[in-house]
């Protein structure tokens, strides 16, 4: 039977229209001159308009929890945090141990520096220091000049006021006369040298200088008026030296090696060399509220000097 035969008797007879409604359709098979009838092929059914679509078989439904909408669920309210006061309390802790521990620091930092600044003046007084002989020009001042005297200042100490503007003229000539001499000095190339200190200490302790002309209360007074040490200070007695051994002490006052009233280092080593190194000689010193006198071998006393500002009658 042909195709269109075939067509007719379905239309005929209403199988066509009863398989085009159960989803069924003719198909034809189509190889190189074929015209025989193929199998029928299923196809979706229609939807009807109005009901919802059915679900798949391979497909999974995922319920909403309570069977609501998701997306019509509101969105969950968001609680300010409250916090543990005792994390609080930690915390406090904490900080307060960092802030104790930063000014334990800062008072180690400061002690340190307080040390390194005392290390450093021991340091200079003992490359000075007139019981291992080295050399301590330097405290002669030659190149560092006094601060300037004047009348109220001299008034300050003690001085009548006739007598302040008779020794601020002197103090001036004798001033002048270092700068004179420094001058030459230094044009015929012998500034810095022994031979320079030398003539300096010979116009500050020599005859016709002021440390000649004055006695020696009003002498130190002057010093003290222009800033200048007028007393050394023994700061550390060295074990089993001739000073330990003859009783001196730490803070002691050095004042008179000899006889001799010492107001600087170079003044103390010129006085030890000056005579026979195996005689005693006597040394003063003032302590506290009196003066003590012992006997040492001339020569290094072995003790560290450092250098004061005593104000008179102190």
């Amino acid at each position: 039977m042909s195709m269109t035969t075939l067509f007719r008797y379905l239309t005929a007879s209403g199988a066509l229209a009863a398989a085009l409604a159960t989803g069924w359709y003719l198909g034809t098979d189509a190889g190189p001159g074929a015209a025989t009838p193929a199998l029928l092929s299923a196809r979706p059914s229609p939807i009807p308009a109005g009901e919802p679509p059915a679900a798949s078989p391979d497909t999974t439904a995922i319920p909403s929890p309570g069977g609501a909408d998701p997306a019509a669920a509101p969105a969950p309210a968001v609680s300010a945090a409250i916090p543990d006061p005792a994390v609080l309390v930690t915390l406090q802790a904490s900080l307060l141990a960092e802030q104790e521990a930063r000014q334990a620091l800062a008072g180690d930092l400061q002690r340190l520096r307080l040390t390194v600044r005392r290390l450093e003046r021991q340091l200079s007084e003992l490359r000075s220091m007139a019981a291992t002989g080295a050399d301590d020009s330097a405290d002669d001042g030659a190149d560092t000049p006094p601060r300037r005297l004047d009348v109220p200042s001299l008034v300050a100490v003690g001085f009548p006021p006739g007598d302040a503007e008779q020794l601020v003229w002197r103090w001036g000539e004798q001033q002048m006369a270092e700068l004179y001499l420094r001058e030459e000095a230094r044009r015929d190339g012998w500034l810095d040298t022994d031979r320079y200190r030398e003539a300096v200490a010979a116009l500050r302790h020599g005859e016709g200088s002021l440390r000649q002309e004055l006695a020696e209360a009003d002498y130190e007074a002057m010093l003290y008026a222009i800033g200048q040490p007028n007393r050394l200070v023994i700061r550390e007695v060295i074990p089993a030296s001739p000073a330990q051994l003859a009783g001196l002490q730490d803070g002691d006052q050095l004042l008179r090696y000899d006889g001799v009233r010492i107001y600087e280092r170079r003044e103390l080593t010129r006085t030890m060399g000056a005579g026979d190194s195996e005689e005693l000689v006597p040394v003063q010193v003032a302590r506290g509220n009196r003066t003590v006198e012992v006997f040492l071998p001339r020569g290094p006393l072995g003790v560290m000097l450092g250098a004061d500002s005593v104000a008179p009658g102190s």
